[in-house]
């Protein structure tokens, strides 16, 4: 990966790195966001669940006060008249009819919805209550244990026994209403349904009271939304975070450091390390200028030691030249320096020429000298013979 990396050219890479460090938190806040809409969306699913939870139970509180309501005035209204049921009241007839055919309309509507309420919204079973069951695990105390536990009772107590029993004591009722009206017995059987009744009411208050409880607990803002929102908040930061740390991680390991190892070749170079090379792998323009400093290191240390070989050749030359010309200082001027086809070859002709120039010179001078003494003593000699002259003249004139 840092290869690849290494292999590409700086602008893009750093290109490619603002991108990951921009585009990143992006996604991040986008997820986010998305995250905390879906969490409102759920939460509002489950409130508006809850709110029909609540809106069955307390139709159906409605409903069963208003059965019990038309029993006690269809009680009212026979034994109240006291004579025989139906007693030649056509009104009192219709009447009950109606009620009793309200009545089981409102039996077969709750026998139906207790069926259908703890399909769709009993906490401990009802797949449909799952998102409200985990809101009421997460943001209460007990865990949901209190509110799951009594509803589950009270249904169970209402399904199983207060609505069955209540049912048979309040058909028996009406039966015995429609027929021989014996206030006895049937105010006897009356005052069991209304007891059976108060069991059915108060448990289904319960079932009421449970509705409510949890509307109430899914309408809060509790940990249930706050701690995921935190912890996803938190791991995208840390994710973010370590996004732009794995970037300046990738940039300081693939630009800044073969940049200071150029900074530190360039001060061992100055230093006059000159073997010291760039060691720098890649193909981006750090890797070519890191290959172009260590090829010119190569040619300099090359130049060098062809200078070094040249100049020990050169003073080895030079020094044989002054050992052939060492003659001429002692006044031989037939010393010849030898003529070699190298740098020194130019000197040793001027050289040579030199000393042959003096030599012809001082052949010359000799020569000159020669002539000079030998008109020297020719004058000498015409000297003395004037003298002699003078001498004869002096005595021939004594």
């Amino acid at each position: 990966m840092v290869r690849f990396i290494s292999g590409m050219p700086i602008f893009r890479r750093l290109v490619m790195v603002f991108a990951v460090a921009v585009i990143v938190p992006i996604i991040v806040i986008i997820l986010l966001g998305n995250f905390y809409l879906q969490s409102i969306g759920v939460r509002s699913q489950a409130v508006q669940t809850s709110f029909n939870a609540q809106n069955v139970a307390t139709k159906e509180q409605i409903n069963l006060q208003r059965m019990n309501a038309l029993l006690q005035a269809r009680f009212a209204q026979v034994v109240g008249q006291g004579s025989p049921t139906l007693g030649g009241d056509f009104a009192l007839g219709a009447s009950g009819e109606l009620t009793n055919a309200e009545i089981t309309a409102l039996e077969i509507e709750f026998d139906q919805t207790i069926t259908s309420y703890r399909q769709s919204y009993e906490l401990a079973n009802s797949a449909n209550m799952s998102v409200i069951r985990n809101i009421l695990i997460s943001d209460t105390a007990d865990h949901g244990h209190q509110v799951i536990s009594d509803q589950q009772n009270a249904l169970n107590a209402v399904a199983d026994t207060d609505w069955v029993s209540y049912r048979k004591l309040q058909d028996k009722v009406l039966q015995e209403l429609d027929t021989n009206v014996e206030f006895a017995p049937d105010y006897a059987d009356f005052f069991q349904a209304n007891l059976a009744f108060l069991h059915l009411r108060i448990h289904w208050q319960e079932v009421v009271d449970a509705a409510t409880q949890m509307g109430t607990s899914v309408t809060q803002v509790g940990p249930s939304l706050i701690n995921p929102l935190l912890l996803y908040t938190t791991g995208a930061l840390l994710f973010t975070l370590l996004v732009i740390v794995a970037s300046g991680f990738l940039v300081n390991l693939t630009i800044v450091n073969p940049l200071k190892l150029l900074v530190s070749l360039t001060r061992r170079i100055s230093q006059g390390e000159t073997y010291a090379r760039a060691d720098i792998r890649g193909t981006d323009e750090i890797y070519q200028v890191a290959t172009s400093i260590n090829n010119m290191l190569d040619i300099i240390v090359r130049l060098m030691q062809e200078t070094q070989s040249r100049h020990e050749d050169l003073q080895a030359h030079i020094e044989k030249l002054i050992h052939e010309v060492g003659g001429v200082g002692e006044g031989d001027l037939r010393t010849q320096a030898v003529v070699e086809l190298n740098e020194l070859a130019p000197l040793a002709s001027s050289f040579n020429s030199m000393t042959e120039q003096l030599s012809n010179l001082v052949v010359n001078v000799k020569m000159l000298a020669r002539g000079v003494q030998s008109a020297t003593l020719q004058v000498f000699g015409y000297i003395e013979q004037l003298a002699d002259n003078i001498e004869v003249q002096n005595k021939q004139m004594n």
